[in-house]
């Protein structure tokens, strides 16, 4: 799922969401595309997620040094090692806020979705 530039963002934004554009932040939900390699494996998927992301913000001309807050949704705690493993890997220095939640369900039945808050 890659969203266009923030410019085209822009034009189909309420002027309620138009404000939050203003202080350059960018708030997107991102999981992986739905292809059957990605299902069974939580680490290609939450590693299909952070690309995911990481091309999200490059388009809106940010990058994952600019993510302050991650909410991760997994279908199963028990695989939270072996996520913590690749999503740790997408990040050096100082690592955003983040909780982790185990939820029944998730769209597409994924096994995880990242919710990001980045600021410019």
């Amino acid at each position: 799922m890659i969203q266009p530039p923030k410019q085209k963002l822009l034009q189909n934004c309420t002027p309620e969401e138009r404000n939050q554009f203003m202080v350059d932040a960018i708030f997107l939900l991102a999981h992986t595309q739905l292809q059957v390699e990605f299902l069974d494996n939580i680490k290609n998927e939450t590693q299909k997620v952070m690309e995911n992301v990481s091309a999200i913000l490059k388009e809106a001309g940010m990058d994952l040094t600019q993510v302050v807050k991650t909410t991760i949704f997994m279908k199963n705690m028990d695989d939270f090692a072996a996520m913590n493993e690749v999503y740790g890997s997408f990040f050096t220095g100082n690592f955003p806020a983040r909780e982790t939640v185990q939820v029944v369900r998730l769209p597409l039945d994924v096994n995880v979705e990242i919710s990001v808050i980045a600021v410019g």
